[in-house]
C-alpha cells in the first residue's frame, strides 16, 4: 500500500481534531473556523531570551524574569499564548490522552519558527523528562509525544533518555517563582553519557517561569553541550 494511501487510512480511524475545542476536522486545517480567530500566537514581539510574548509598547529587549536572572540557555521560543482555546488543548493534550494534537503542533511549530536557528542542525531533541511513577498513571510524557512528532518533520533523532528525572518533585503549578527553583534544584540527571551533543533543542508543552527549561539547561551545559535552545508549545505573557 502506498504511503499516501495508508495516511487516509488512518486519517478515516484516527481523524484530525482541533485541540481548540477537539471537534474533527478535515482536510488540512489545523483549528477548526471557531477556534482559529481565537487562537494567539506569539508572533513577532518576544523577549529575546525566553520567547515570551510582550506587549506591542514594550521597547525592551528582554522580558522581566530574563533581566533579572541569567539563563542557561541560549534562546527560548514558543508557539501559541496559554490562554483562550489552548488552555483547554494542553489540558486534553495531557491528561485526556490527545496525543493526536502532537501532530497539530509540530507543523505550527515548523510554519511559525522554521527560520528560527534553534530548529537548524541541532544535533537532537531533548524532551523534558517526566518522573517514571508519573508517566506510568498518565501513560504517556506529552513533552516526548511532541518532541517526536518534530523529529519526524525535521528528520532530527530525539533522545527520551538523554536527562531524566533522579527525584520525584512537587507540582509546579502549585508553587511561586522561588519554591520552582527550589523544587527543580538537582533534580535532573544526564543518563546518555556516551551520547555526545553539542546543539540541542528542549522541548516542553508549557513554559511559565522557566524554571524547568533552565534547570535542565544548567545541567545539559555542565554535561559539555555548546548550544541550548529551549521550545514551549504555549508560553505566557508578560504582564
Amino acid at each position: 500500500m502506498k504511503v499516501k494511501s495508508i495516511f487516509r487510512v488512518l486519517e478515516s480511524i484516527y481523524p484530525r481534531r482541533c485541540p481548540g475545542c477537539d471537534r474533527v476536522i478535515s482536510g488540512n486545517k489545523t483549528f477548526c473556523e471557531k477556534c482559529k480567530d481565537d487562537i494567539v500566537y506569539v508572533g513577532e514581539n518576544f523577549c529575546m531570551k525566553c520567547g515570551k510574548r510582550m506587549w506591542e509598547d514594550n521597547i525592551n529587549e528582554f522580558c522581566g524574569d530574563c533581566r533579572r536572572r541569567k539563563r542557561s540557555f541560549d534562546e527560548g521560543r514558543g508557539v501559541y499564548v496559554y490562554r483562550g482555546p489552548m488552555k483547554m488543548a494542553m489540558y486534553r493534550f495531557k491528561y485526556s490522552n490527545r496525543r493526536c494534537y502532537a501532530r497539530t503542533f509540530a507543523g505550527e511549530t515548523v510554519r511559525c519558527l522554521g527560520k528560527w536557528r534553534g530548529l537548524k542542525d541541532i544535533d537532537g531533541i531533548i524532551p523534558v523528562p517526566m518522573y517514571r511513577n508519573k508517566m506510568k498513571g498518565r501513560g504517556y510524557n506529552q513533552a516526548e509525544v511532541i518532541a517526536e512528532a518534530l523529529g519526524k518533520m525535521l528528520r532530527v533523532p530525539v533522545y527520551n533518555d538523554f536527562v531524566v528525572r533522579g527525584r520525584e518533585t512537587a507540582p509546579q503549578k502549585n508553587l511561586d517563582d522561588e519554591g520552582r527553583r527550589h523544587n527543580l534544584k538537582n533534580a535532573f540527571i544526564i543518563k546518555q553519557n556516551s551520547v555526545k551533543l553539542n546543539r540541542i533543542l528542549i522541548i516542553d508543552d508549557i513554559f511559565t517561569t522557566g524554571s524547568t527549561m533552565e534547570e535542565i539547561s544548567r545541567v545539559c551545559r555542565k554535561a559539555g553541550v555548546s548550544e541550548i535552545y529551549c521550545l514551549c508549545i504555549c508560553t505566557g505573557q508578560e504582564v
